[in-house]
């Protein structure tokens, strides 16, 4: 997968790339890379926006309750595999942690992901 240069102001729907926020080591997990793709989820209207985001994991594990991304989900970038947003899966990712940017996916399908997270916490 072609990681591309981060853009000077990062905004929801991009696909970046985040070294792993659990902290865990690669080595301990056999074939786990410690790096992933993630959404970005915030908006400007996040209180450390610039420094910090709220983002949904992305991963080829298929699953009935993820986000599928397809080609046509993408305004500009892709993915090698066929990939899904895990929206039950939300971090805080730091600006130094973003090492890689892959591109920017549709509103729609970042709206259909975040639409699915309050169910989650039970709202």
């Amino acid at each position: 997968m072609t990681r591309g240069q981060l853009p000077n102001r990062i905004r929801r729907g991009d696909v970046v790339w985040v070294d792993d926020p659990f902290g865990f080591d690669a080595s301990e997990v056999a074939d786990d890379p410690d790096d992933h793709p993630y959404v970005i989820i915030s908006t400007d209207a996040h209180p450390f926006h610039g420094t910090e985001y709220l983002a949904m994991l992305i991963t080829t594990t298929e699953r009935a309750e993820a986000i599928s991304v397809q080609e046509t989900d993408w305004e500009y970038g892709s993915l090698s595999k066929p990939s899904y947003i895990s929206p039950w899966t939300v971090v805080t990712v730091k600006d130094s942690a973003l090492f890689g940017y892959q591109g920017q996916l549709e509103p729609t399908v970042v709206d259909t992901a975040v639409e699915q997270f309050p169910s989650y916490v039970g709202l």
